[in-house]
């Protein structure tokens, strides 16, 4: 593949990134098709309003091509449809409705995004912030590790004791009894100070087991060093020992206190952190700082469940502030189906200020979920739902949200839709034909072209618009929103003349 194409290409990646699952990136040849539909809205006590409207998006890709696709229809009537390619060393732009097609060669594409910076910045020699082959090669590492994330098993085979020896960590260790939730356990104690070297050996230990976490790691130290010296805040790091160095730029060395204790198992564990010690160096002064970590972290793991709580007490900081988080999943680890709950709460001298319940069961081979969420701050009471039921070939998605203060009802608002995935082959060939309109060349733009283009979208949007206020429920949304925002000003306004 040329350099021009990979520029555009790799932008691409991280543009599919938000729009489509990894999985589907990590399979290239082949088009990945979302889909959004039949939605429904439901506010506070009224009617739920049907709107009829879809929304669906498009990605695939292999080495040397992409195409990418929008779409929105309003019932039998289409809002929009664009789409884009790369190929043959070319950017080719199609949107319904306009009078012509557009394409630019990428080596044009490249010197157009060069004059353009020029011009924004009064530079002659303009860069680009970043060198686009180095962030697409951190997407496509980052893909890799997500698709590698299985071969964490191999860390899972290795105990605690032999990975500090296989790392080279110091340690200290004897038999210890230990509290795990209400049970007393027969463990072994590790007592470890971690200094940022170790923290370095540690990353370098995950990377020989994960050889593709390694490999993201380069890529992102790679885009990022390269990033920010364009932007004249270039700084040096070491790729062998990532963690120091970047300390090092702060002018702060770091050593983190640990005790571990782990049943011969370890299917219960407990971890305390104790003490952070922080040296700061800024010129020829420096500063020691040691902060007291008062965290605790008990585990239990079966076969079958998995239970973890967090407390951190921040009353030995004067701040008497404390946090605990419980978590209990059911169901052997890696199952496609099981049931997990988390409980959080933060409170300040015994004062409860947040408390957060959340529940969620899935089942990833019925391609169904229910997750739940009650958030109580202060007296405010909000309660999150989202759920994904098997709905003919699609999913029927729906979130739902409501609001009490002190049992008054605030609000109430629920969404559902229909979330429909599908996947076909990259098609050989090409991938977006042109022929059906004249096609204009953006780099030999005319002042009649850009105008024609500007009348276009104009025009596009003007009937995008008219489809849309013909859709079953997009009228009434649209009133009800200008209602309500009517509303809020005028309160904002008398509660300002109150004051005044």
């Amino acid at each position: 593949m040329k350099k021009p194409l990979k520029k555009v290409l790799s932008l691409m990646m991280v543009l599919a990134l938000f729009a489509l699952p990894l999985s589907a990136l990590a399979e290239g040849g082949k088009l990945h098709t979302v889909k959004l539909s039949n939605f429904e809205v439901k506010i506070n006590e009224e009617e739920p309003i049907k709107v009829d409207l879809s929304f669906e998006s498009t990605f695939g890709m292999d080495a040397d091509n992409f195409y990418y696709a929008a779409k929105a229809d309003a019932g039998k009537n289409p809002v929009a449809n664009f789409q884009l390619s790369g190929e043959d060393e070319t950017l080719k732009l199609k949107l319904d409705g306009m009078k012509s097609n557009y394409q630019i060669t990428m080596a044009d594409l490249e010197q157009l995004m060069k004059a353009g910076m020029e011009s924004a910045t009064g530079a002659a020699a303009a860069e680009m912030p970043f060198d686009p082959e180095d962030l697409q090669k951190m997407v496509e590492s980052y893909v890799e590790m997500i698709q590698s994330l299985s071969e964490t098993e191999k860390l899972d085979e290795v105990s605690f004791r032999q990975m500090l020896d296989e790392a080279g960590i110091a340690y200290e260790s004897k038999a210890e009894q230990a509290q795990v939730f209400d049970e007393t356990i027969d463990a072994t104690r590790y007592d470890v100070n971690l200094t940022l070297d170790d923290m370095d050996k540690m990353m370098a230990y995950i990377g020989q087991k994960v050889p593709a976490y390694k490999d993201y790691m380069d890529a992102y130290v790679d885009f990022m060093q390269k990033a920010m010296a364009a932007s004249g805040e270039g700084i040096e790091i070491d790729k062998e020992h990532l963690i120091k160095s970047m300390y090092a730029e702060l002018g702060v060395d770091l050593t983190v206190g640990m005790s571990v204790w782990s049943t011969e198992d370890e299917s219960k564990t407990r971890v305390e952190l104790n003490e952070v010690v922080a040296i700061t160096t800024e010129g020829d002064e420096t500063k020691t700082e040691t902060v007291k970590m008062p965290c605790v972290v008990e585990a239990i793991t079966t076969d079958d469940a998995q239970k973890m709580r967090m407390t951190m007490d921040m009353d030995a900081q004067g701040d008497q502030m404390n946090f605990t988080m419980d978590i209990d999943a059911q169901g052997p680890k890696g199952a496609q189906k099981g049931l997990m709950t988390m409980k959080m709460t933060v409170a300040e001298k015994d004062a409860p200020l947040v408390g957060m319940d959340m529940r969620c069961t899935y089942d990833e081979t019925a391609k169904e979920f229910d997750f739940r969420m009650a958030v109580d701050a202060e007296d405010v009471l909000v309660n999150i739902g989202l759920s994904s039921a098997k709905n003919g070939d699609a999913s029927r998605v729906t979130l739902a949200v409501d609001a009490t203060e002190k049992e008054e009802k605030l609000f109430a608002f629920s969404l559902g839709f229909d979330f429909a995935q599908s996947e076909a082959e990259l098609p050989a060939g090409q991938l977006l034909d042109l022929s059906d309109k004249p096609v204009v060349n953006i780099a030999q733009l005319t002042q009649e072209d850009a105008a024609q283009f500007q009348t276009d979208v104009t025009t596009v949007g003007i009937m995008g618009y008219g489809a849309l206020m013909q859709t079953e429920g997009v009228a009434k949304l649209l009133s009800m929103a200008m209602t309500a925002a009517t509303q809020m000003i005028t309160e904002v306004s008398e509660q300002m003349e109150a004051a005044a």
